[in-house]
């Protein structure tokens, strides 16, 4: 993806970034990675930062720069996986159509993240390679060097 990326602020040890959306207005937002419970496997949320500093994951922001914003949430990837490079990063939408969103992006990018990323798709199955135009409940990215059963 060779889209403009919003510049971000790292935090945390590398689990928190941070970046301000600036399209139809000014909107702080939030790449959280989490540990999990399993070796080496992360999740990712991404959501507007609140004035009280609490996070929102199910707000539509609709500021007209997804782009950008889904830009920036691969560099922070990238960058996540320097600091973590034996580490799986799994992610789902907060809502049916967020996770059509996040389809349509990973099918449209998906040439250009297989050189450096493996993807899965999370389905009744298990965990299966993703393939394009399959619906899936949630998604698993890591290094090209990273194995996950």
């Amino acid at each position: 993806m060779n889209q403009p990326f919003y510049e971000f602020t790292i935090l945390d040890e590398a689990l928190r970034y941070e970046f301000v959306s600036a399209g139809k207005s000014i909107i702080h937002k939030v790449v959280s990675i989490s540990h999990t419970d399993s070796d080496n496997l992360f999740t990712l949320t991404l959501a507007d930062i609140r004035l009280d500093g609490s996070l929102d994951t199910h707000i539509a922001s609709n500021n007209g720069d997804l782009e950008a914003i889904i830009a920036t949430v691969i560099k922070c990837l990238e960058t996540f996986f320097v600091y973590y490079p034996a580490a799986a990063v799994a992610f789902t939408g907060s809502e049916p159509r967020r996770m059509r969103l996040y389809q349509i992006i990973l099918n449209r990018e998906l040439t250009s993240l297989q050189p450096r990323f493996n993807i899965w798709g999370i389905s009744v199955e298990g965990i299966v390679t993703f393939t394009p135009n399959h619906t899936y409940e949630g998604f698993i990215v890591s290094l090209k060097s990273v194995i996950i059963a």
